[in-house]
């Protein structure tokens, strides 16, 4: 099964959403709040398999019950028995990935079913398939329903890792009759008669999942089988669990139970389920959830499907750009929208702007390390409150790519602003950014971010400034590359700004040698080293309100601070 259209109305913090997923594996993104956790839940209720939800008025959209809560939900790639006519192939629907839907099914539509969930303020819930032909709709049991395979990984994660209804272990055991003979025994003779019992379908499942686990990284030592609990009293189908030698599975820790769910979850997906997971992340170290991102971009194929959270930087790091939606709800509208390919260099070089409300795009590394530089100094003239408070982050916009990015991120729906040289144009222009609502600080007089800074400090921070140069990249480099952009091209010896004066150079001669050689050399175009003059500036903000570089950094800390 696959999703190819959801909507839903009026269920918590969602008054309304509309969105069609365009791929097998789906990481939703966003900031806290932007409702990510409510589309899984909205997806469990109306193609899960439970037979009964427990519904409360909080579960309406600002608490009002005058409306009912309603989820739609339009799936494809539908098991067999379903598209039968004594089941609901009278209710096949057309659907064209470009065109949409067709109550009238077209001859290279694929075929598909609208399943609406939906409560009133009797807090009793319904499931049918409808389409306009029937608008009223067909009932839809859970046991039908259980035959869409939705599965998700949430807080029983140990229920999937025993043989019981609805668990994954479950799903990938193909003879269930086989279980109640061995519960029969079981009951008789407990543990023993498990043991003793011939159990070849169930070693099979659990060869499976051994399989599965080992894939997704789970060191393994003892071979997978099935037994009883030891501590189990009175002997059901729940009791019989898989072990790892003689240790229930469900035994181990948070992040190896999780990736043993997964790994039988997702082989329910390679037969076509749709597999949920809400921060995939949670309980795995770094490499084990690098491997598992990896592993579950395979798993869909083209039957499957796979839709995740995070807040976490990893999957934006391993999954590709076109796998990432961004979540956003305002005044109750969901928006859900594809990052795409044009942020894929952000998405992996720089994810944390990605999971930010609002991002400031920088044009390089120099103007990202000048803003951290600047944190502290911020923070300590807007009452003490950390840029980390402020849902802003300082992204990288790759020098030309800049507008680009910045004008991309708007398009998602993120707050966004650009700081950047001034001495060429942007793409799209600071006017074109403007227009669509991206906040444009630019350099005052047309000057790269080294010219301008070097030209308005005060000149003991001037001199700072060189020797920063000179520790980064050696005196003499230094030296021969202002003295190469001073008129008559003078003697400089030492490493002493004031002294170099003395070779009959103007002040503003120098200054404007030392930006267009800093600018030319690189010698701040490093997060680092921008960072030490970003600290560097901020102590001489007092001195620098009214110069052209105090007067921008101002509007900049303003838009930081703007909506915190």
């Amino acid at each position: 099964m696959q999703l190819r259209e959801l909507r839903i109305e009026r269920f918590r913090g969602i008054r309304q959403c509309t969105w069609r997923p365009s791929s097998p594996v789906v990481c939703f993104i966003g900031p806290g709040d932007s409702t990510k956790t409510t589309i899984l839940d909205a997806l469990e209720l109306v193609l899960g398999s439970r037979w009964a939800v427990a519904v409360t008025p909080t579960d309406f959209n600002g608490g009002e019950t005058d409306e009912p809560i309603v989820i739609t939900a339009t799936v494809g790639e539908l098991p067999i028995p379903l598209l039968d006519d004594e089941k609901y192939g009278l209710e096949i629907r057309g659907w064209d990935k470009d065109k949409g839907l067709h109550d009238e099914p077209e001859p290279s539509d694929e075929a598909v079913l609208t399943i609406v969930f939906s409560v009133d303020d009797s807090l009793e819930p319904s499931w049918k398939v409808v389409n306009d032909r029937r608008p009223e709709g067909r009932n839809i049991p859970s046991r039908d329903r259980e035959l869409l395979g939705l599965v998700r990984l949430g807080g029983d994660i140990d229920r999937h890792l025993s043989w019981g209804r609805g668990s994954a272990l479950t799903r990938n055991t193909d003879d269930l009759k086989e279980v109640n003979r061995v519960i029969v025994s079981a009951q008789r003779e407990a543990r023993d008669a498990v043991a003793a019992a011939p159990l070849e379908k169930l070693k099979a499942a659990a060869t499976k999942a051994q399989t599965a686990a080992q894939k997704l990284g789970v060191k393994i030592d003892t071979d997978y089988r099935p037994a009883l609990e030891p501590s189990a009293v009175s002997v059901g189908v729940g009791q019989l669990t898989l072990h790892h030698g003689e240790i229930p599975v469900r035994a181990a820790g948070l992040g190896s139970r999780r990736l043993n769910a997964l790994a039988l979850q997702t082989l329910s997906v390679e037969s076509g389920a749709v597999l949920l997971i809400d921060e995939v992340e949670h309980g795995l170290e770094p490499h084990r959830l690098r491997h598992l991102l990896r592993e579950l971009q395979k798993a869909p194929g083209t039957t499957g499907q796979v839709l995740l959270t995070t807040h976490s930087e990893i999957p934006l790091e391993e999954l590709t750009s076109n796998l990432l939606y961004v979540v956003r709800c305002e005044d109750g509208t969901t928006k859900i929208n594809c990052v795409g390919k044009g942020l894929q260099n952000v998405a992996r070089s720089n994810p944390e702007a990605l999971l930010a409300r609002r991002v400031l795009v920088c044009e390089g590394p120099t103007e990202v390390g000048l803003c951290n530089g600047l944190r502290d100094v911020w923070a300590a003239n807007n009452d003490d409150v950390p840029v980390a408070c402020t849902g802003a982050t300082f992204a990288s916009g790759g020098g030309s790519n800049t507008g680009k990015r910045a004008a991309a991120l708007n398009a998602l729906g993120y707050t966004t602003a650009v700081i950047a040289d001034a001495d060429r144009t942007l793409k799209p222009t600071a006017e074109e950014l403007q227009a669509a609502g991206v906040d444009v600080f630019l350099w005052p007089g047309k000057m790269c971010t080294e010219r301008r800074v070097a030209l308005d400090l005060p000149w003991e921070h001037f001199e700072m400034m060189v020797a920063l140069a000179i520790a980064s990249m050696g005196e003499v480099s230094v030296r021969d590359a202002i003295r190469q952009r001073l008129p008559n091209t003078p003697r400089l010896v030492g490493a002493d700004a004031s002294e170099w004066l003395k070779a009959g150079v103007t002040e503003g001669d120098m200054r404007r040698a030392v930006g267009d050689a800093a600018h030319a050399n690189d010698w701040f175009k490093d997060i680092t080293r921008g960072e030490a003059l970003g600290e560097l500036i901020g102590g001489a903000l007092p001195e620098i309100e009214q110069t052209p570089t105090g007067r921008t950094l101002k509007m900049v800390a303003d838009w930081v601070y703007g909506e915190s």
